[in-house]
């Protein structure tokens, strides 16, 4: 998008700044390991941006909306990594708590589904919500 007809203070004609609008996505497992990540993308398209002097003026992430529940097979691993760390540990120490899990993820680069980074509110859904646990609301 190009501004129409820019100005300088003083009524002189300046050249048209270019705007950029960033669309972030990741679509696998492999992008989010392999410098496709979120922020990855964002570092990378904003260095492209100042190098051909434009401004960046909006951001949108990828669509998350999906239609009917359904298993992600790209991160179902991750999933059952958490509940795993979760019930018995890592095989070096027993059960592990909230922070403890966050750790172990990011210190092993396994990011979440939009390939960013874990943290405690996101453990923490995943361990009592619903979706995870089965739990099932019955219709009255």
């Amino acid at each position: 998008m190009i501004d129409a007809a820019p100005t300088a203070p003083d009524g002189t004609p300046t050249p048209a700044v270019a705007k950029a609008a960033l669309y972030l996505r990741v679509s696998t497992g492999r992008q989010a390991e392999s410098n496709l990540s979120i922020p990855d993308q964002r570092r990378r398209i904003t260095a492209y941006c100042v190098a051909k002097g434009w401004d960046v003026a909006a951001e949108q992430r990828g669509a998350k909306i999906k239609k009917k529940l359904e298993i992600d097979p790209l991160h179902a691993d991750t999933v059952r990594l958490i509940y795993r760390l979760f019930l018995e540990g890592d095989g070096v120490k027993g059960p592990m708590g909230v922070k403890a899990i966050t750790c172990y993820l990011n210190e092993r680069r396994l990011f979440t589904r939009d390939g960013g980074r874990w943290g405690l509110a996101q453990i923490h859904a995943i361990l009592t919500g619903t979706t995870y646990t089965c739990a099932r609301h019955q219709r009255p």
